[in-house]
Parts: C-alpha cells; structure tokens; sequence
C-alpha cells in the first residue's frame, strides 16, 4: 500500500523546433539543417517508443510559415505535435514538410510552449533548437522571465546549430546548452536534451529484411545506416533474408546484388517491436527532367516527371548527391506523366530530383532521379559613398529581386550577419532610407533569400559638429528656447521647419549672433516639426532634432461648494491664449452669459465671486478665440 500511495511526476517536454528560413543552410558535415532537425527528430520519436519511463513529449514550430515580408512572420508559431506520448506515426507526419520559412521570435514561441506545458504538478521543460538569437526584437535574457523561478520554474535545455558569436554564450547562461555542427550531434544532443535521466535507454532490437523477388541461395550485403547518426553496420543477406540486432531508430539501406540492379531504401524504422520488412524491387526507372534546365537559385523550378508508378510516390528534392531520405522538399506525384513544382533554397546550387515510392510500412524506395544546377543572378549597387547621420538615404539596385531579396546596410568591420537596417527588394528600386545615427564604416548588400551576399557597396557615414538642445514638445504658438553647438558662422541660424521642407523653409528662425540661446515660436498647428541649425555660407543643414507641437487639454480645480456672495478661487492649467478667461455662470446657460470672470493672463489661480441666490452653476474656460468652453466644473452656491 505504501508503495502504491507513492506517484512519480510525469515528466512534460515540449520541443521547440526553430523552422526559420536561415534552416536552409547546411552544418559542418554538408546536410542541410532542416534535412538534420526532420531526421533527428523522427529518430527521438523511435528512440522514446522503446523506452520505459519516457516523458510525455510535444512538438512547436517557430517560423514555417510566414515569409518574411510578410507582418505576420515574426507571430509565426504553432503547436505540430500535442504534449502526450509519443506515437511515431503521428511525429513522422508532423515533420515530413518542413519548410523553412520567415522569422525566428524565439521569445513568443518559448512562451507559447511554457503555456502548453500546463501545471507545476508534473516536470516541466522546454527544449529549444535554433540556429540563432530571437530575430523580431526579443532579447535572449527574456527568456528567464517566461521561466519562471522557485519550484513553479519550467526547465530548459538549448540546442544551437553551429551557432556563432555570443548566442550561444547568452543561451548557456539561462539553461543547459549544447552547440551541435553535425546531424550526429543533434540527435545526441536531442536525446540528452529530452530524456530524463531515470529512463532506462532502449536496447537493440530485431531487424529483419526480406527482398521478395531476390534470388534464392544468392549471397549478397545489405548496408544498412542509422540515418541520424550516420552508424553503418554490413549484414549478410542469405536467400533474400538479411537479420541483425539494431538500436531503435530510422535506418537507410543500401542493397548490392549482381544478378538485379542496386536497391536504395530509407526510413525503415525499427521501434519497440523491432522492425520487419518485405520489400519488392520497384519498377522500371522513372524519368525526370527540370524546368527549367538551369534556374535561378531561390525561384521556382518546375519537374516533369515521366512513367511514376502507380501507389504511393513522391518527387522529392535533395542536395545532389545526398543519401535516400535527406529530400527538401517534396510534391505527390501521379501515376503516369505529370509536373511539380519547387521553390529553390536560394543559397544551394546544386540539387537533384528524385522519384522515392513509399511503401504501406512507410519505407521510401529510389526510383529515379536527374541532377541539374542552379544559378546565381548577379546583383549590383548604387549609393553615395558618404552620408551624413540621419539624414535622407537613396540606394539603387538590380538584381533578381526574389522573394526574401533584401538590402541590408551593416558595419564594415562586422560579418554579413550584423545589419543597421533592413529593405525588401520587393520595395522597387531606388530604396529610400535614412543614414544610420551613429557614424562610422557601413557596407550596403544585396542578400538573396538563400543568405549568399550578391553585391557590395561601401559607405561613410559622418557627423557634422553642430547640436541642438531644445524641448521634445511645445504648445502651439508658444514661445521656446533651443541651446545649440555649431561653427556660428556669419548669418548662421536656427529655425523650426515642417520635416520634409528644403533648407531654405522655415517657419520661425533666430540668428546664432545673438548667443547659444535662441528663442523661436512654435506654430500653431500641432503636429512634428524639425529643429535645424543651418550654415549660412551653403545652406547647409548640419544638425537636426524633431519637435512635437501639442495642445495640453485645458483642466480646472474649483471648490464644490461655496457661501453665497463669498468670494473663491479657481486653478487651471494648460495651453493658453491672449484674450482667454475663466468665468462663472449659471448651469446650462448659453457660453457667452457669465455672472463673474478673470483673465488667465493674472495667473494659473484667479479668484471669482459668488452670486448671492442659491443654486447650481459653473466655472468654466472660455476661449477668445470664438468664444468656445474649453473645460467645466460644476459649482454649487448655498
């Protein structure tokens, strides 16, 4: 009984898998990160069905969805595997169509995982793969928040992907973090990451492969790979039949025979159950072609595909050369004759389509391919190659002007990472910015949506020694001071202009002759105006700040209630005007009847006399500009 009275918490994963369009560049060992995360994490789903007192586990995707000009990119997050246990079937499908897309909000896809997670009654954790910090505007320490602290925390863990610079030291401050730079290495560190340390690890399990129309007493090898961690076993294949003892996990199989044409398989997944399989030879060679033949790198090709069995069957794209299973992307195909269509990661250029059957047991079998090259346009840039900070900003471009395509402007001495600004080509040309504020060495480039750097252009970007001081907001036609800093040339000055008026236009303006503090009168519209110090010699503006003209809404503080005939005082405050008043009157009455008044010109307190009747009335603000109440306080006269 005492044994049975005591509960273990369940162990509560959920795993954040970063699908951003930076997962289409490839680790240290050449597989694409994409390719490397789909395949880690079929591998884990395996790996937990056949072990005991795994975690309940769910999947999130951040980024996928949304391309990156798009608004909604940077909200871009959604649940693809509930948090419960695991079932393979149901992951498999979940990441089989990944498709790196968008941005990385790293911090809103965390706290949508810890939200999932539920109470603090079981083990809570979130497990985080990136490559690289959150892209939309979250710093990587928010992620401490989210967490929580005390005994309601939710556990991390980090995965980096070949992370550089000091993301990953950000990442290892706030949890356990592992940097991983081969598809062997994530699977190791997915595993590391999930499993609880009280799960007892899976042993090997049966593995048993029957080709149904090999030939009998033929001796053939069977190459068989773990396609997450890359382990190669050699098994004998006697009469058709090939068995050995494999740990849990998606194999690939390479099939040698010299009576029958190769045989390449993939996805044969050996479970809790271990892991049979009867497979057939597939038909004759399918064939493929691209359209067209050459394409550009990021756009679309289209593949026709002649003679695609009937069944289950998918044209699938792949680095050139890559193993069975490391496919992109990939398009259902019809029996028969038919097309699909494929966008191009933009940074690979060399690709082959593929044509895989996939058996009722979900193995893929090769069935055709063709190899073809992509291209890369060539870009360039035109731009001053010196600005002055904050000021107007025009960049000409040509270019393939794909979607993602972007001009970026980043330090020179920084890598092609680090960026100040950020266009879509999808803009036009020219683009039209502003000069960084802080001056120094920039480099323009034209990035394609594959991340390679096609043009270059170099900017200086300086600051001219003149600064002004002057208050962020003003009330219209009031008079204000500027402080400033400058060469104080002859005829130099200091106006208020509308921000997109030239040099010359101003509306108000005081010579710096008369000393550092100018004073100059605000318009009488509201809205933002710009502040300028301005060289007399060339017209020259050479400092800027931008001031805001707003009204103050008018407010009044009078007592509740006087003593007929005494006499009391009223405060208000606010933007006045010549001419305004604050008057007493009776409740109701028309704005121009008042029994007693006092201009705002004596002061932000005035005093008014009571009538000698009883009654309801009102202290108001009355406007001399037609004569219109600008606020009102009841009073009533005892």
């Amino acid at each position: 009984m005492l044994g049975a009275g005591i509960a273990h918490a369940t162990d509560r994963v959920e795993i954040v898998v970063d699908v951003s369009a930076s997962m289409w560049s490839v680790l240290q060992d050449g597989t694409p990160r994409v390719v490397a995360v789909r395949e880690a994490l079929e591998d884990l789903a395996m790996t937990l069905g056949a072990t005991r007192g795994g975690p309940e586990v769910g999947l999130r995707a951040v980024g996928g969805t949304s391309d990156l000009w798009q608004g909604a990119s940077c909200g871009d997050t959604e649940v693809l595997v509930p948090v419960g246990p695991v079932q393979y079937p149901d992951w498999r499908l979940a990441v089989a169509d990944l498709e790196p897309k968008g941005a990385r909000g790293l911090v809103g896809a965390v706290t949508a995982a810890v939200n999932d997670l539920g109470s603090a009654d079981d083990v809570r954790r979130v497990v985080v793969i990136t490559s690289g910090e959150d892209e939309c505007g979250g710093a990587v320490g928010e992620i401490r928040d989210v967490l929580g602290e005390g005994e309601s925390a939710v556990e991390a863990r980090f995965i980096g992907l070949a992370l550089r610079g000091a993301t990953g030291a950000d990442l290892a401050v706030l949890a356990p973090t592992r940097i991983v730079t081969d598809r062997k290495g994530l699977a190791e560190a997915l595993r590391w990451a999930v499993l609880p340390t009280t799960a007892r690890p899976p042993g090997d399990r049966r593995f048993e492969l029957h080709l149904l129309n090999s030939e009998d007493g033929h001796w053939d090898e069977i190459r068989v790979e773990n396609q997450a961690t890359g382990q190669v076993e050699a098994i004998s294949l006697v009469n058709g039949i090939a068995r050995n003892r494999v740990a849990p996990g998606l194999y690939r199989a390479t099939v040698e025979t010299s009576s029958i044409r190769n045989l390449a398989l993939a996805d044969l997944a050996v479970g809790a159950e271990g892991g049979f399989f009867e497979i057939s030879f597939p038909p004759a060679p399918v064939t493929l072609e691209p359209n067209p033949d050459r394409p550009v790198a990021g756009s679309m090709v289209f593949i026709h595909y002649w003679g695609a069995p009937e069944g289950r069957t998918w044209i699938a794209l792949a680095p050139k050369d890559a193993p069975l299973g490391d496919y992109l992307l990939r398009q259902p195909a019809i029996a028969g004759e038919g097309d699909v269509a494929f966008r191009l990661p933009g940074e690979m250029i060399e690709f082959e389509a593929r044509c895989v059957i996939e058996d009722p047991a979900g193995v893929l079998l090769f069935c055709g391919s063709t190899a073809f090259a992509a291209r890369l346009e060539i870009a360039s840039l035109q731009a001053p190659e010196r600005a002055e900070i904050k000021t107007p900003l025009t960049i000409e471009w040509s270019g393939p002007d794909l979607p993602d395509d972007r001009i970026m402007i980043g330090r020179a001495e920084g890598d092609d990472d680090g960026w100040a600004a950020c266009l879509f080509t999808s803009a036009g040309s020219p683009l039209r910015l502003v000069a960084p504020v802080v001056p120094g060495k920039y480099r323009i480039r034209y990035v394609s949506s594959g991340e390679r750097v096609l043009a270059r252009s170099d900017l200086e970007v300086y600051e001219i020694l003149a600064v002004l001081a002057g208050p962020e907001t003003v009330e219209p036609g009031e008079e204000f001071t500027v402080d400033w800093e400058g060469p104080d040339g002859n005829h130099d000055f200091v106006a208020i202009s509308t921000i997109d008026a030239p040099s010359e236009e101003y509306l108000d303006f005081s010579p710096t002759a008369v000393g550092t503090s100018v004073s100059l009168r605000a318009p009488n519209q509201e809205g933002h105006y710009e502040l300028r110090y301005v060289r007399s010699a060339d017209g020259e503006v050479l400092a800027r700040e931008e001031i805001a003209v707003v009204a103050t809404a008018i407010s009044l503080q009078a007592p509740k209630e006087v003593d007929a005939g005494n006499r009391f005082t009223v405060t208000w405050s606010g933007a006045s005007s010549e001419g305004d008043f604050i008057a007493l009157a009776p409740a109701g009455s028309n704005p121009r009847r008042h029994l007693d008044f006092a201009f705002t010109s004596q002061g932000h307190t005035v005093s008014l006399a009571a009538p000698f009747r009883p009654g309801k009335f009102e202290v108001r603000y009355i406007s001399a500009s037609g004569g219109q109440v600008l606020a009102r306080v009841p009073l009533r006269v005892r």
